[in-house]
């Protein structure tokens, strides 16, 4: 993964197209199979999201758009907040009355 991250540092706009169309590929392969975490973790660790983040400021627009997609789907911190793995409490009531009848 870390050389791969690292073509992000291109200057090549087809290049930086490609990586990210590559990087957003395999984010959604793995959320398929539940291991977006992982993922993510993997490209943070090769230095991956820090270029990402950086590539957010580029002067192309598809560059741009690609990294803010990436960036919401695999770094958003509300992502893990919104995630259960069955160990919290969930409330959902039940509407077992029809309210009051006077």
């Amino acid at each position: 993964m870390g050389p791969f991250c690292n073509l992000l540092a291109s200057y090549d706009v087809k290049t930086l197209q490609v990586v990210l169309e590559g990087l957003d590929n395999l984010l959604e392969l793995a959320l398929l199979v539940g291991e977006l975490n992982q993922m993510a973790l993997l490209i943070e660790e090769s230095g991956g999201l820090e270029k990402i983040e950086a590539l957010q400021q580029h002067e192309n627009d598809q560059v741009y758009k690609k990294c803010l997609k990436i960036i919401t789907m695999a770094f958003n911190d509300s992502n893990e907040n919104s995630l259960t793995n069955g160990d919290e409490f969930e409330f959902n009531p039940s509407e077992t009355g029809s309210g009051f009848n006077f």
